[in-house]
Parts: structure tokens; sequence; C-alpha cells
């Protein structure tokens, strides 16, 4: 089917020699023409979160939660204390040390940790927004993709660690989605492993669930080698 066939293909191969076979493909991943949807929703989210975290005179909210923890522990970090020696923190250090190289660029001000904040909510609905374009149209991603903004993560406005390995737990699914290479799979587990170096439970959870998707995709389609099976899930 030509590109400009106004039908979408349900076809994509993979990269060649990564495999005996095209296994990477799926028949609900759809190639996505280029659009404006993508700048829509990083110029929206952006300017709706800010709208959320400061004032027009770029004046700093002080947000409340959790993630108080954090900076509060990477101001400690920045002070020359040590985690997990003069200061207890039940999770892995993702979130402090995220936080202490953001203190250590920009300095202990309110607004940085706001920053964060914003980063946290762009990058997911930029995420989400490609992800539902590969299985939907343009309209309804763009629905999804502003519900999440506005329901769920516009709600909580709080950068905790749950936020950033549910952010490496959502890129390592985008890059699965659409192929499934050797390649791919070796970086979708490099996020995995980001991930629970922000909350310790993400990444395997998720990792465990990336094997058994592999493992029914190989008994799908029984076309691949067992040997290049276990290659992959390795």
């Amino acid at each position: 089917m030509s590109p400009d066939s106004s039908l979408p293909s349900l076809a994509v191969s993979g990269p060649p020699n990564d495999s005996p076979r095209s296994h990477q493909t799926d028949a609900l991943v759809v190639p996505v023409r280029k659009d404006r949807g993508a700048l829509i929703v990083l110029l929206g989210s952006a300017v709706y979160l800010y709208a959320n975290l400061f004032t027009l005179g770029e004046i700093p909210f002080l947000l409340n939660g959790d993630q108080v923890f954090f900076w509060m522990n990477a101001r400690r970090l920045l002070r020359g204390e040590h985690i997990y020696r003069e200061f207890f923190q039940f999770t892995p250090p993702g979130t402090d040390l995220f936080y202490l190289c953001l203190f250590k660029v920009f300095g202990a001000r309110i607004w940085v940790p706001n920053l964060a904040v914003l980063l946290l909510g762009v990058v997911p609905c930029l995420l989400g927004y490609r992800m539902s374009r590969w299985i939907m149209d343009e309209s309804h991603a763009l629905l999804a993709t502003w519900l999440f903004l506005v329901l769920i993560y516009g709600k909580l406005l709080n950068g905790t660690h749950h936020w950033f390995s549910m952010l490496a737990v959502l890129g390592a699914l985008a890059v699965l989605m659409k192929a499934r290479t050797g390649k791919r799979i070796m970086i979708a587990g490099i996020l995995l492993g980001a991930a629970s170096f922000f909350t310790q439970t993400r990444g395997p959870v998720a990792a465990l669930g990336v094997a058994v998707y592999l493992t029914w995709e190989q008994f799908r389609s029984n076309e691949e080698s067992w040997g290049y099976f276990f290659k992959r899930q390795a």
C-alpha cells in the first residue's frame, strides 16, 4: 500500500538482519503521519501546568505533598549529609539525586521543584500522545492526553518517585510498542532499570510483564527460534 493511501498500513517491518523474521510488528500498531498534534500537546500541557505552578509574575507556588521530603533531602545532600547514613530514605535515591542535580545547576530555589513537576507532566503527555496515535486517530489521542493531564496529573502536581518511575516505564513501553527488536528490548531494559532507581518495585514488575508478553508473542507466532527467544528474554 502506498504511503499516500488514505487507509493506514497494518504491517510495519522491523530492522533487517536483527531476527530471522519480522516478528517485531503488531497489527494494532499503525504508522503515524506527520501532524501538529505533538506540538499542540507540548505547548498546551506546558501552558496549563505553568498556570498551575506559577503566577503571571513568574512567582512559584509552594507545593505540598510527599515531594517535599525528596527535595528537602536533596538540600541535605547539598549541605554535605549522606543519604541512609545521616538520614533515612525508604525508596532508592533516584528522586533525591535528581533534585540534587537540579539544585546544583539552578540553585536551591522553590521554582526548581516546580520546574521538575512541569517537565514530569509534559513528557508523559507527549509519550502518551505518540503511543495513542499508533492505535487511534488524532482527535481521540488528544482527548486521551487532555483527560490524563487535567483529571489525573493536574490534580496531583506532586513530583514524587512514583512519577519518575512511571515515566521510565512509559518510555520502555513506547520503545517496545512499535517493534520488539533486540536493540529495542535492551533499551527498554535500561529504562526499566532506571525505573527501579526511583521506585524499587515498579521496574521489576514491569520487566516481568514484558517477559510474559514476549513469551505470549512467541507461542502466538511460533515462527521464531527458541534460541533467539531466550536471547531476547536475557
